[in-house]
């Protein structure tokens, strides 16, 4: 089992052996790498093996199979040599893009974790947002970037929450909104087990996170027509889910309860 790694696409984490990220399918350079390499291995090995045949069962072998085998060959060494130019170009924008990030991070990190201390979450995740316009720079390696992450949900869901008492919202807002009440209850019922794991926020994130939690709980078996039986399959879905729940369970009850408001 190799190092673990961060996709650079979702942000989840998997093993760098791997040829592709498991939960978004984007590429994995080094894990794709490796598997070509693999597949060259084993046609080495089976043309190794053919020195063990005798004559003329080689002689026969060889004229069935030698166009094969040959384009075979051909295809893996050319997936090889791309895969090695790759690996080449990708080193080499990671290193001038680690530049790149290390100042952009000297420059915004220092002022959101004053934010964060100050109490200014608003402004934080303001100032996150206009920071990440350009899409090659990443919080991931802040020190409060799990609650970042939380507080951004809590707000899309307390803005939501209000637009709908407003009644300007449509059946795709209803599904956010259905969906970002069950990913705050998830982050309590399940710490540790999403990528972006609730077990590393602090005793002071989950006082600031707690009324969005609680308020997002008592809205699902208040505003959604959902029994206490849903509630828990809908928990069960999520257990199972690795603390995440699944967006289409979410899309389908509220395509069922949109029908029933009509």
């Amino acid at each position: 089992m190799g190092k673990i790694i961060i996709c650079s696409s979702c942000g989840a984490e998997f093993d760098e052996d791997l040829a592709k990220c498991p939960y978004c399918d984007s590429a994995s350079i080094k894990g794709a790498e490796r598997e070509y390499m693999g597949k060259l291995e084993k046609v080495r090995r089976n043309m190794e093996e053919l020195d063990n045949v005798p004559m003329e069962e080689l002689q026969s072998t060889v004229k069935k199979q030698f166009l094969v085998v040959k384009k075979t060959i051909l295809i893996l060494l050319a997936a090889v040599i791309l895969a090695g130019g790759i690996v080449l170009i990708w080193n080499r924008e990671e290193k001038i893009d680690r530049k790149g990030e290390y100042l952009w991070q000297q420059e915004y990190f220092p002022r959101l974790s004053q934010l964060y201390e100050d109490g200014e979450y608003d402004a934080m995740l303001e100032l996150a947002a206009a920071s990440l316009e350009e899409e090659t720079h990443s919080l991931i390696d802040w020190e409060h970037y799990e609650f970042f992450n939380a507080y951004w949900l809590a707000r899309d869901f307390q803005d939501m929450y209000e637009q709908r008492s407003e009644g300007v919202l449509h059946k795709d807002d209803y599904i956010s909104l259905f969906l970002d009440e069950w990913s705050l209850v998830c982050l309590k019922e399940f710490p540790g087990e999403a990528v972006d794991s609730s077990a590393r926020l602090s005793e002071r994130d989950w006082e600031v996170l707690m009324p969005y939690i609680e308020r997002a709980g008592e809205d699902l078996l208040t505003s959604w027509g959902m029994s206490e039986q849903e509630y828990d399959d809908f928990i069960s879905l999520a257990e199972g889910n690795y603390g995440v729940m699944p967006y289409e369970q979410c899309r389908q009850y509220i395509e069922k309860w949109w029908k029933a408001q009509r």
